[in-house]
């Protein structure tokens, strides 16, 4: 390539990845969207240049920003994975070792979202190897017990869980306690311990209350109503999903206002007050069949059913 070309090129590519890191200074997402043709352009061309001195800092602040950014998503899985591979070959040979736990931990969800347990312990267990202080290591802890509990390791994955709320508590993070007493709370239910898992939702919950955090409180109450159903609790199952619905419908989380729609709207189905069960049941319906998830179908019959006892 001549000099000039890759002057120019390399001058773009400074200039985008500038855009990019203010972009994530300010944790401007739609900023940054708005210029991934431009983004995309200039990390494939870094990645294609890597070895070279003024080049390898680029690919490194390209994949900060892409990964803090949570940008990337419309790469087809397989280039994204071979772009961070080589993006960690760069920061291990620069020394870079809060970037690659970064990647580490990125490889580990792509491997978590593709349902492949293996790989995705895996990376989370090199992350936490390479992790420079306690708040990364327990991160990583933590999504190593994420891993398996998907995997249905329930057990193992409560003893990670137990390391990692010990952990937080040491750092004093209330965040990291609260989603850390959540996934206690999953677990809990999964093994039918619906009594130990309310109360782990209830200390999240005041974790959540405590901070501000309106919309893990949301989340919380919506998992602490999964819990008092299992009880067969109804009033605190209705009261406390009823408070997630008002929470979230102010929150922005769309996804999660949909779940507990569906969750109110059974409760009310199942003490057969179908005049509040139905607007719920639909309104979730809807939002799946709009997104394309992969339960739409099969819950419209489900809501069917439900609403012609």
């Amino acid at each position: 390539m001549p000099i000039c070309s890759f002057s120019a090129n390399l001058r773009h590519a400074q200039q985008t990845l500038d855009g990019l890191t203010d972009a994530l200074h300010h944790q401007d997402r739609a900023t940054a969207r708005a210029m991934w043709p431009a983004i995309e352009t200039g990390w494939a061309w870094a990645l294609a240049s890597a070895g070279h001195p003024l080049i390898d800092p680029l690919i490194s602040g390209y994949t900060t920003a892409i990964l803090a950014l949570d940008l990337g998503e419309a790469l087809p899985l397989p280039t994204m994975l071979a772009r961070l591979h080589l993006a960690r070959q760069v920061a291990q040979a620069q020394g870079e070792h809060n970037l690659s736990w970064l990647i580490w931990s990125h490889l580990g969800s792509l491997a978590l979202r593709n349902s492949d347990w293996a790989e995705a312990l895996h990376c989370h267990q090199r992350a936490y190897r390479v992790a420079q202080d306690a708040a990364q290591q327990v991160e990583s802890l933590g999504n190593q017990g994420v891993v398996l509990h998907r995997q249905g390791q329930v057990l193992r994955a409560m003893v990670r869980y137990e390391q990692t709320l010990r952990r937080y508590r040491d750092l004093g993070d209330p965040q990291g306690e609260a989603q850390t007493l959540r996934n206690l709370g999953l677990a809990a239910l999964d093994r039918g311990r619906d009594r130990q898992a309310l109360r782990w939702y209830q200390q999240a919950l005041h974790l959540n209350r405590r901070q501000g955090d309106v919309l893990q409180a949301g989340r919380t109450l919506a998992q602490i109503g999964l819990a008092a159903t299992q009880l067969g609790d109804m009033a605190l199952a209705i009261r406390a999903t009823t408070e997630a619905l008002v929470i979230l419908e102010q929150a922005g989380d769309p996804a999660t206002l949909a779940l507990v729609q569906w969750n109110l709207g059974e409760l009310f189905a199942h003490q057969g007050d179908f005049e509040r069960a139905a607007p719920l049941l639909r309104a979730c319906v809807e939002y799946e069949q709009s997104t394309g998830h992969p339960d739409a179908e099969a819950d419209a019959v489900a809501m069917a059913r439900l609403l012609h006892r």
